[in-house]
């Protein structure tokens, strides 16, 4: 059972991406397709943006952040190797969010299937049944 909290979160980015033109998709990944997410555990997104407007999201991450929800803080994760990462701290309720940006053409890069919460024209569905994860956990 997904928390309330993370659900709320995750209903709310979809009602803001939506908005946005740049946007394809959003994803829940890590614990959520294993419906194994407490409410303790961080939130762990896929936001999945046009090929072509990569540059300019990756560019307006933490402004994208900060129009979820109120961040209290937030880095991205190239201590990790993982540029595209953005780990949040929110408040109100306190939750760990990474928003992991990506293009629809590295989308089919993953580890494991996603959830699909939100898409245009079908984009995430599509790409997820046209190609396979590296590894299931």
């Amino acid at each position: 059972m997904i928390p309330s909290p993370h659900r709320s979160f995750a209903d709310h980015a979809i009602a803001r991406l939506e908005q946005d033109a740049r946007f394809l998709g959003l994803a829940a990944a890590g614990s959520w397709p294993r419906e194994e997410l407490d409410e303790f555990a961080s939130l762990d997104l896929v936001v999945v943006c046009d090929p072509g407007r990569v540059r300019s999201v990756m560019e307006d991450r933490k402004e994208i952040a900060n129009t979820l929800g109120t961040c209290l803080s937030s880095f991205t994760a190239e201590h990790a190797g993982m540029p595209e990462l953005l780990v949040c701290l929110f408040d109100e309720p306190l939750l760990q969010v990474g928003l992991h940006f990506c293009s629809l053409d590295d989308f089919a890069n993953r580890r494991q299937n996603p959830v699909v919460l939100w898409e245009r024209n079908g984009a995430l569905t599509r790409v997820l049944e046209e190609s396979k994860p590296e590894s299931e956990h």
